[in-house]
């Protein structure tokens, strides 16, 4: 693992042939000239790369658009290519340079980082060193048009869309919790040691979108603690107002924010129920344009919020048989209980294997069980944070909340959510562990208590 993190944050590293020798652009000033590309573009560009044979029939699906059916994604335009005739396929990501979702909402074409595409093409090829088939693999990329060409992995589908069909995926909480427990130690100086592991922060540096995380989640767009207008159902209006008139609280979240900077391990920064692909048998975690260093509690905390999010969505839904609520309320909180108690096993496994064998390295002081208390109360804070921008009627709304089509059950899944919401961020520090956590979710927002 040194050795790999060494060589790709060398700066002479070059990529396999299957990138023909390219390199990552060297500057985090990306080009801003290119337009919108097109179906068209894509396909000419395709052909033009000889990924497929010169007679293949291509098939170019926008799965941004209303083509695809079913589809979720903010920020990018992605495109499946696929060739007929031998029913192999691709994906490509157009990295662009304004927030999608956004402009076809309100028609604000807004100015993200586009330096993003530095972040995935560099933490893809490092997980797949670490974790083998944890993303998918890049084939190609071209700096100029900021496209990425990589694995199609349309063979599992989003986690997002399965939780809200009623699929549940047995272990998948523990292996989840294991992974972001692995990637934790692996990419901190417990494992690589004070050196290595601040030359790695340096490579993998993403303060400019921590800064729009804290903006968004923390500090002054926080839809929590917004007075300036009306973003909640009437409904649930009440709590948003003592919310947003807790001074303290906001000073306490802001503080909060502040540990953003911290630079703890590789983090995704935005791990969420509509990054993850899974089946019975694997998952796959996909965008990872905004990775970088960062605090330990950020992936663990931000899949909390999705699992909030499906949670409460259920009580919104009238027209679902009352089991399947039940069933997929009880299926979240279970996978939250194994998500943090898997962090804190795999952990204390990883203690377990490496302590003492290597002199010098910052475990040999450390303790898991007071590394994970460390991240679990940021952690369980964040996952209400981040799943807050969610919920109010605007073209933030995940899959689970756009689901519900009545604005009355709308603003009673917002109170709820908000209620939720204000304990645990006032008094977080009461629960001993998570199942405590869960139980306060269960009380509010439980179909079977409602």
């Amino acid at each position: 693992m040194k050795q790999i993190l060494a060589q790709i944050a060398d700066s002479d590293y070059k990529f396999n042939n299957k990138f023909n020798n390219d390199y990552v652009f060297d500057s985090d000033d990306m080009p801003d000239t290119v337009g919108d590309l097109s179906k068209d573009d894509i396909e000419k560009f395709i052909r033009s790369s000889n990924i497929f044979p010169a007679d293949a029939e291509l098939k170019v699906i926008n799965l941004s658009g209303q083509e695809a059916g079913r589809a979720e994604g903010f920020v990018n335009l992605v495109f499946r290519v696929q060739d007929l005739n031998s029913n192999k396929s691709v994906i490509v990501k157009h990295v662009t340079s304004y927030t999608r979702a956004r402009r076809e909402a309100t028609g604000e074409r807004n100015k993200p980082y586009i330096g993003r595409f530095n972040f995935e093409v560099r933490a893809v090829i490092l997980m797949r060193e670490i974790f083998k088939d944890i993303a998918p693999e890049i084939y190609l990329i071209n700096k100029d048009l900021r496209l990425i060409v990589m694995e199609d992995i349309g063979h599992l589908e989003t986690l997002r869309f399965a939780l809200s069909d009623g699929k549940t995926f047995p272990n998948y909480g523990l292996t989840l919790g294991g992974f972001l427990a692995g990637l934790r130690f692996y990419t901190s100086e417990f494992y690589l040691g004070s050196n290595e592991a601040r030359r790695s922060e340096r490579y993998f540096n993403c303060d400019i979108t921590k800064t729009s995380m804290v903006n968004l989640y923390f500090g002054k767009d926080c839809v929590l603690f917004t007075d300036n207008y009306k973003i909640y159902e009437p409904e649930a209006w009440e709590v948003q107002r003592r919310l947003a008139a807790n001074f303290n609280l906001k000073r306490a979240m802001l503080a909060l924010g502040m540990k953003s900077y911290n630079n703890e391990c590789m983090c995704h920064n935005d791990l969420t129920a509509g990054n993850i692909m899974i089946d019975d048998k694997e998952f796959r975690i996909i965008d990872f344009e905004f990775a970088g260093y960062g605090p330990a509690f950020m992936d663990l905390g931000k899949m909390t919020g999705s699992f909030i999010l499906n949670y409460v969505s259920w009580l919104g839904l009238p027209d679902v048989p009352l089991d399947k609520k039940l069933a997929m309320q009880k299926y979240c909180l279970n996978m939250l209980c194994d998500l943090y108690n898997g962090y804190l096993y795999a952990l204390n496994n990883l203690f377990a294997k490496y302590k003492g064998t290597v002199k010098g390295l910052g475990i040999q002081n450390e303790s898991p069980e007071r590394l994970y208390k460390h991240v679990f109360y940021d952690a369980l804070r964040l996952g209400i944070l981040s799943a807050a921008p969610r919920l109010p009627d605007f073209w933030t709304k995940t899959w689970d909340i756009a689901q519900i089509k009545d604005k009355k059950d709308l603003g009673h899944v917002q109170r709820r959510f908000l209620e939720i919401a204000e304990y645990v961020l006032i008094n977080c520090e009461k629960f001993d562990k998570i199942e405590d956590f869960c139980e306060l979710v269960h009380c509010c927002a439980g179909v079977d208590v409602q």
